[in-house]
């Protein structure tokens, strides 16, 4: 099967399924993803798009980032963490990235999923926040589940061949489905909001802000 290519691209304006216009995003994310379908271990990024790596970003944070599956390393180079290769068809891992100071202070927590394949995607993992695929011909049906449980309300953001993100909102089963070719992989993200008041790094924060995100390198199944 084809490599998965992921090339630089320049920041881009958010669309909504529903037509309306967006603010421009420069937002960044943790991702994770196999670069080959077949062999290979996965990669880490941050990145506002899997495309765009701003990983010296995550200097300072690398010790917070957790590898929850495979069990094993991460080795940090320049321009992404490599997972170790024997890890299996799917990689997780989270990072606490810290408390932001605006909107009175949240945690913002990350979280990134990578399967080599749909059929992988479409059960549930360990993440606490999880975006689950299921292909259905030309089209994929998402679902948003917080702590096991669909999250209506959700943000979803996904991004299309040439990494120009389609965003929707969850629908009360956590559900939202787009139209999506059958041979392209899948890259997309997740947000919810938690109403957990805390402290991290001996600062306190009134609510966690969760982000996850998915990417599924070959069509599957």
């Amino acid at each position: 099967m084809a490599r998965v290519s992921f090339r630089p691209v320049p920041f881009v304006t958010s669309l909504v399924l529903a037509g309306l216009g967006a603010p421009s995003v420069h937002a960044h994310f943790l991702w994770m993803y196999f670069d080959t379908p077949t062999s290979g271990g996965a990669k880490v990024v941050f990145a506002e798009s899997p495309g765009n790596s701003v990983l010296p970003n995550l200097v300072g944070k690398r010790a917070q980032f957790l590898l929850v599956q495979p069990a094993g390393l991460v080795g940090w180079g320049d321009e992404y963490g490599a997972v170790p290769a024997d890890g299996g068809d799917v990689a997780l891992g989270k990072l606490p990235y810290g408390v932001m100071t605006k909107r009175g202070g949240f945690l913002l927590m990350y979280y990134a999923r990578a399967t080599r394949d749909a059929v992988a995607a479409a059960g549930p993992s360990s993440l606490p926040l999880d975006l689950l695929l299921t292909r259905d011909g030309e089209f994929v049906q998402l679902q948003v589940l917080f702590r096991g449980e669909p999250r209506a309300g959700a943000k979803i953001q996904a991004y299309d061949a040439a990494f120009r993100p389609i965003t929707a909102t969850a629908d009360a089963e956590g559900r939202a489905r787009l139209r999506w070719p059958a041979n392209r992989p899948f890259f997309g993200w997740a947000s919810t909001d938690e109403k957990r008041p805390g402290t991290f790094n001996g600062k306190a924060y009134p609510f966690v802000r969760h982000y996850t995100s998915l990417s599924v390198s070959t069509s599957g199944k």
